[in-house]
């Protein structure tokens, strides 16, 4: 196995430790336990790179959304990209009184 074969494996299993602790939270949870374990991550680099860093970062999160979109909703896409279908954060949302 090479080098980077043995890197993506261990992201890997690393993704599958950390995302059952996320599961069952609300999304706003969810996302600044991301964002505070990301600017740890950014927080580490050298000042002079960290701009760089988070650009390459926000690079590779645009290019495996798609990925991981598949993977959730399979060929139909997310529910919000069908047609007649909304969600709670697109448009045509009504709360119930």
């Amino acid at each position: 196995m090479s080098n980077l074969d043995e890197e993506i494996a261990s992201a890997y299993r690393l993704e599958k430790l950390v995302w059952p602790i996320l599961k069952g939270h609300r999304p706003e949870v969810q996302s600044v336990v991301i964002a505070d374990m990301l600017a740890t991550f950014i927080a580490g680099h050298a000042p002079p790179l960290r701009e760089m860093v988070l650009g390459k970062t926000m690079e590779l999160v645009r290019a495996l959304v798609p990925i991981n979109e598949a993977l959730l909703f399979e060929e139909k896409g997310h529910p919000y990209s069908r047609k007649g279908r909304t969600t709670s954060d697109g448009p045509g949302f009504r709360r119930s009184s």
